[in-house]
Order: structure tokens, then C-alpha cells, then sequence
């Protein structure tokens, strides 16, 4: 995936704080996480 921006969340195992990195986000997206 591309290089998102992952704020103060706990959805998955993996705790991130305002931390940026590739991962596969698919469904977390910024403009799709807010709908959620």
C-alpha cells in the first residue's frame, strides 16, 4: 500500500500513534476510516 498517516487508533494488534508507514491498509483509510 502507500505510505499512510496512522493516528491514536486501537483497531488491530499493532498499536500506532500519528506514525507513518507502509502497511496494507485497505478499509482503514483516512477518507474511508471516517465513514467507518
Amino acid at each position: 500500500g502507500d505510505k499512510v498517516r496512522v493516528f491514536k487508533m486501537r483497531r488491530r494488534k499493532h498499536y500506532t500513534k500519528n506514525q507513518g508507514h507502509r502497511q496494507n491498509y485497505t478499509e482503514v483509510r483516512i477518507d474511508g476510516f471516517v465513514g467507518a
